[in-house]
C-alpha cells in the first residue's frame, strides 16, 4: 500500500493530469484505488519512495543491480513526490538492500551529497545469500521534493570475500 502511495505522489508531483491503472487488481487493494486519485487522500499517509533495479542506458531495457567495488562511489537517483520538511513524517526511514554482505564490511552512504550517519543493519544478514537491509533515520531536511541522489561507497570489504557487494534497492 505504501509503495502505491509513493508512486502516486511521484506522478502527481510530475504534474500528471490523472492516474490510469491497468490490470492492477491483483496487486492493489481497493483502498489503494480510493487513495491514489487525489492529493488530499494521500496527504499525511505512510509512503515508500525509492528505486529497485537500476536503469542502464535506457530505462526500458537493461535494468540491473549495481556492483560496489571497494573505494569506488556509486550514485543513483530517485524521485520523492512529497515535501518532507513538515512534521507529517515523524519516522523517516532510509534503507538500502545489498547482497553478499559480510560481517566485516563497512559502507558509507550519502543523500543529496550529505553523509548519512548511523547506517546500520536492520537485522541479521541471510546466511545463504548475504542479503542485508541497512537503514538509518535521516534528517528530513536532506530530502528534496523531486529528484534526490543517493550514493554508496564500500569503505572496507571483508577480506574473506572475493566478490563485489551488490546494491539492488533503495527506499525512503
Amino acid at each position: 500500500m505504501q509503495s502505491w502511495r509513493g508512486a502516486a505522489m511521484n506522478l502527481w508531483n510530475a504534474n500528471s493530469d490523472g492516474i490510469y491503472v491497468f490490470n492492477g487488481f491483483y496487486r492493489a487493494s481497493i483502498q489503494a484505488y480510493r487513495e491514489i486519485g487525489d492529493l488530499e487522500t494521500l496527504a499525511r499517509k505512510e509512503k515508500i519512495f525509492g528505486v529497485d533495479r537500476f536503469a542502464g542506458a535506457s530505462s526500458f531495457k537493461d535494468l540491473r543491480d549495481l556492483q560496489l567495488q571497494s573505494g569506488v562511489p556509486v550514485d543513483t537517483k530517485f524521485q520523492v513526490g512529497d515535501g518532507l520538511t513538515t512534521n507529517d513524517y515523524p519516522e523517516l526511514l532510509f534503507r538500502v538492500h545489498l547482497w553478499d554482505v559480510a560481517e566485516g564490511d563497512e559502507i558509507a552512504a550519502k543523500l543529496n551529497g550529505e553523509p548519512l550517519h548511523d547506517l546500520k543493519p536492520a537485522g541479521p544478514a541471510q546466511k545463504s545469500s548475504g542479503a542485508q537491509w541497512l537503514e538509518c533515520r535521516p534528517d528530513p531536511t536532506l530530502v528534496k521534493r523531486g529528484r534526490n541522489e543517493v550514493g554508496l561507497v564500500v569503505t572496507k570489504r571483508d577480506e574473506s570475500r572475493q566478490t563485489s557487494l551488490v546494491w539492488d534497492c533503495s527506499q525512503l
